[in-house]
């Protein structure tokens, strides 16, 4: 799965919905959001993977249960380029945004790692 593809599939956890762009404006898409009162006001999709503000939006909907499986794949994603083995919050603490990105959808099912 491309990055693209998961920024995607992110957005749509997130509550973001895709409408095709009136006009028949070269095939562009728009989205929308459940949160924003107007439907019809249409934005880009947050860019996820390399933005910290977008990605700490994202991580607001998952649950107290959830928050523990994401620190648990948090920890494995920031391990990856090597270091001690023993948990270490500022190692997740400090994470980038792809780093949370990648957490993030393994949490909610929504890629394999």
């Amino acid at each position: 799965m491309t990055q693209e593809e998961k920024r995607i599939k992110l957005a749509e956890a997130a509550g973001w919905h895709e409408k095709p762009e009136p006009h028949g404006s070269h095939n562009a898409t728009a989205w929308w959001h459940n949160q924003d009162r107007y439907p019809s006001y249409l934005m880009p999709v947050p860019d996820y993977f390399n933005d910290l503000n977008a990605v700490h939006e994202a991580e607001k909907m998952l649950t107290d249960i959830q928050w523990i499986g994401y620190a648990q794949h948090l920890e494995e994603v920031s391990m990856q380029g090597g270091g001690e083995g023993n948990f270490s919050p500022s190692r997740w603490i400090h994470a980038t945004a792809t780093q949370r990105c990648e957490a993030l959808g393994l949490t909610l099912n929504l890629w394999k790692a």
